[in-house]
């Protein structure tokens, strides 16, 4: 009954949501509508048990979830520093590399800077090696 409860007050922030979406700016909409379904999605996947015990969602497009997750993950990823840069929050207290400029790039240094890789031969440091792997085309 709880699972339950908790649908139906994510129907109503969804529900919501929808309605701030179509009186937002044009050219955000699409990126609005995006973090609503990826919310919508994450939420129906925490709380799966009741939606599978009722057969509201049949198995086949259950899987779909992870597919649509994805895909909306990928069209959102060129927008992620500007939709974190919206919440307001200082440089300071956040702690991601998508802030510093190539993602990829900042976390090989920080694993380079790491104790543990200390040990690791010097071989796995060349950075000739992996100049061609940050140059591909990402993968998402």
């Amino acid at each position: 009954m709880q699972q339950l409860a908790q649908l139906h007050g994510i129907y109503f922030i969804i529900h919501e949501n929808i309605k701030a979406i179509s009186t937002a700016e044009e050219d955000i909409r699409p990126i609005l509508v995006d973090l609503c379904m990826l919310f919508a999605i994450g939420q129906l996947q925490k709380l799966a048990e009741p939606i599978i015990e009722t057969a509201s969602v049949c198995p086949q497009k259950w899987a779909l979830f992870n597919l649509e997750r994805e895909a909306i993950l990928k069209k959102l990823r060129p927008h992620t520093a500007r939709l974190v840069d919206s919440f307001g929050i200082p440089e300071k207290y956040i702690r991601s590399e998508l802030t510093h400029g190539n993602p990829y790039l900042n976390y090989l240094n920080r694993a380079r800077e790491c104790e543990i890789n200390e040990t690791v031969s010097d071989a796995a440091k060349d950075v000739g090696k992996i100049k061609d792997i940050l140059a591909a085309k990402p993968r998402l």
